[in-house]
């Protein structure tokens, strides 16, 4: 059986938990997540608060996991809520 992509969606944080998890409202999806932030976010140490923008990846198995890959600028959350494309 082939593996089955990730969901990647935007989301709004809504609460920073204990062991560097934060829970995640993502947009489209009416299910909170719990997220760790990935690997090269924690290494150039990348701050997340409540509140901030974030892109994720979504496990298709479990729903309420998942992991944060981008921290969106306050300018980008402006096009993200407005609906127009972001470019990376």
């Amino acid at each position: 059986m082939p593996k089955q992509e990730k969901i990647t969606v935007n989301g709004e944080v809504i609460d920073k938990l204990p062991a560097g998890n934060y829970k995640v409202k993502p947009r489209d999806i009416d299910v909170e997540v719990i997220c760790k932030a990935k690997g090269k976010m924690r290494i150039k140490h990348i701050g997340i608060i409540e509140w901030d923008w974030v892109k994720l990846e979504i496990s298709p198995y479990d729903m309420t996991k998942g992991t944060i890959t981008y921290r969106y600028s306050p300018t980008d959350v402006r096009k993200i809520i407005a609906g127009e494309e972001i470019e990376q």
